[in-house]
This record gives structure tokens, sequence and C-alpha cells, in this order.
């Protein structure tokens, strides 16, 4: 068992377990409520950018440990 936690952008595979661990972590999450809100704020949003991932994802052990969204908003 490694114990090293990775830091790396987000897939779009990765949104279940983002999505999951979420859920572990405040359990009053609405998941279907949580997807929208991911598709409003991520996907949606017009001032999202190929430049720049999503999000940020922890992994340990092959698993989603943690993530770091990063919200596009204009300067």
């Amino acid at each position: 068992m490694n114990s090293d936690v990775t830091l790396r952008d987000f897939r779009n595979e990765d949104l279940e377990a983002v999505l999951a661990l979420r859920a572990r972590v405040f359990p009053a999450t609405d998941l279907p409520r949580e997807r929208r809100r991911w598709q409003w704020e991520f996907e949606d949003n017009p001032f999202k950018t190929t430049s720049a991932p999503k999000a940020w994802v922890f992994e340990q052990d092959g698993k989603v440990v943690g993530n770091y969204g990063l919200v596009p908003v204009p300067v």
C-alpha cells in the first residue's frame, strides 16, 4: 500500500468519485442536486476555459480522497 497522495487535474471520469466523497464528508448532500450544481458551476459556466482544469483531484492508492474546484470567474 502506497500512502503517497497525488495531486492531478480533474478528469470527467472522476465526477462520481468526487460526488461520493462530498456525500461522505457532508452527509446531508443531495446527490442529484449536487450533480446539477456541478453542471451549472463547471460545465455550463460561461467563463470556463480549456486553459485550466475544472478542479484538482487528490488521489491515494487509486482512490479520490480530496478535490479542489477551480471556479472560473471574470477578472
